[in-house]
């Protein structure tokens, strides 16, 4: 006689804790895997953010306007010392003169500027901003005999752009004493431009 015992096909009914697959390990009580799930997803956050704002940059930052002041005053100085190489018209080499005088001191204060906001030495950073288009514009016009009219062109152009951004400085600025020194940026680039012969 056989004394083993048929095997129920119903046991995982009438037994269902024999047949119950193991459970994983949870590696704690529930409260423990709600903070580890809570932290990861905080530390992924605080990844996403910086990564948003490496990449929108800090375009409504006042440094950068005022990288852009600084890039633009540059700009402007160097044409004026191409107008010295380049000109034989005393009206352009006096106008070139006035214009490098002011700006290089407007450029001084700026780089004040952003020595206070904590740029000791931003000349890379300012470079990203220049614009030296100018530079085959007054040699073709060199070339071509029509330096003068160029340079008065241009200066107009630039010193119109120049304005339109101190503007925006000022806008974004929240130090009553920067706006006051942007507020006589514009007033003196303004008087430039009325110097400039009308061609």
């Amino acid at each position: 006689m056989n004394n083993d015992q048929p095997s129920n096909d119903y046991d995982f009914i009438l037994n269902p804790e024999k047949n119950k697959p193991p459970r994983l390990p949870s590696g704690g009580s529930q409260n423990k895997r709600l903070l580890q799930v809570a932290i990861g997803g905080a530390g992924l956050l605080i990844i996403f953010v910086i990564i948003i704002s490496l990449f929108s940059g800090s375009s409504s930052s006042p440094l950068v306007d005022f990288y852009k002041l600084a890039a633009k005053q540059n700009d402007m100085i160097a044409i004026t010392t191409d107008a010295t190489k380049n000109s034989q018209n005393a009206t352009t080499l006096n106008n070139a003169a006035t214009i490098r005088a002011v700006l290089t001191s407007q450029n001084t204060e700026t780089t004040a500027i952003l020595a206070k906001l904590g740029q000791k030495k931003p000349t890379k950073l300012i470079a990203k901003y220049t614009d030296n288009e100018y530079v085959n514009q007054l040699q073709l016009a060199f070339n071509g005999g029509t330096y003068d009219s160029t340079y008065d062109t241009l200066m107009t152009a630039r010193l119109g752009d120049y304005a339109a951004a101190i503007q925006i400085t000022y806008t974004a600025t929240k130090s009553t004493a920067t706006q006051k020194q942007l507020s006589a940026f514009y007033d003196d680039a303004q008087a430039l431009v009325q110097n400039i012969p009308k061609n």
